[in-house]
């Protein structure tokens, strides 16, 4: 009979238990680092807290507080009342917070990095980026995504693609449907429909660090062509023509 995990860790998803880990570990160090003591709950509030503030002063992510005080309240519920101080530290934080939310990508972009992925032999990855742009995926639902989960129709008509579990659909499977033809003929040169693998089997820091690269070097390749037109601009115009340089 198969050893089952302990109660404890029931309904936590690893990347959570991951994150936890993470945030009492380093909770844990500013405590070594200061001598502080948390031998008693009220002083365990009161160093929370000052952990909180110092990461909210440093310009820390947000995510670092609120990981610790659930980490804290999942394992030790006897504490969950225990930490107003913490807890109201958390709640200012949130409430001036401004999240900066990214760019939207658009298709011509996705293209030029998919182009430098086939240059960097690795088709997979520029798969995983037009299935992602496609269908609004997170990183980690990306990342997720094994051959298994790429579904063809029947014909040309079109792909599907798997979800076991999303943030959005409260952990139920969704199927989202492409029927872009020439993104279906590019799935089904690099898919195996039986092959139960990831389609790219690569961890989130490898992929963040890939992604990286791809923009600088499309950003490289985009001020080179602005440097040789602006050149070619200057020669036939003279010299009296501004040059638009790269933000």
């Amino acid at each position: 009979m198969k050893k089952r995990r302990s109660l404890r860790f029931a309904g936590l998803h690893p990347r959570t238990l991951r994150a936890y880990r993470t945030a009492i570990d380093r909770f844990l160090r500013f405590v070594s680092k200061r001598r502080l003591d948390i031998s008693r709950p009220s002083r365990l509030d009161r160093q929370i807290a000052e952990f909180i503030d110092v990461s909210y002063q440093e310009g820390e992510p947000l995510s670092y507080a609120g990981h610790l005080l659930s980490a804290v309240k999942r394992f030790h519920p006897r504490l969950r009342l225990a930490l107003p101080e913490a807890s109201q530290f958390l709640r200012n934080w949130q409430r001036c917070y401004v999240p900066h939310r990214a760019v939207p990508a658009s298709w011509p972009l996705v293209e030029a990095l998919m182009g430098y992925a086939f240059r960097r032999r690795e088709p997979a990855l520029a798969l995983l980026l037009a299935l992602g742009f496609s269908c609004l995926l997170r990183t980690a639902e990306m990342l997720a995504l094994t051959h298994h989960h790429v579904v063809f129709h029947p014909g040309q008509r079109g792909l599907s693609v798997i979800l076991p579990g999303s943030k959005t659909s409260q952990g139920n499977p969704q199927v989202l449907l492409i029927d872009d033809t020439d993104l279906v003929a590019l799935a089904r040169t690099i898919v195996k429909p039986r092959c139960e693998s990831l389609l790219w089997p690569h961890g989130p820091h490898r992929f963040r660090r890939t992604f990286g690269f791809l923009l600088e070097a499309q950003a490289l390749a985009l001020q080179t062509t602005r440097l040789t037109a602006c050149a070619g601009e200057e020669q036939h115009f003279g010299s009296s023509i501004p040059c638009l340089s790269m933000q």
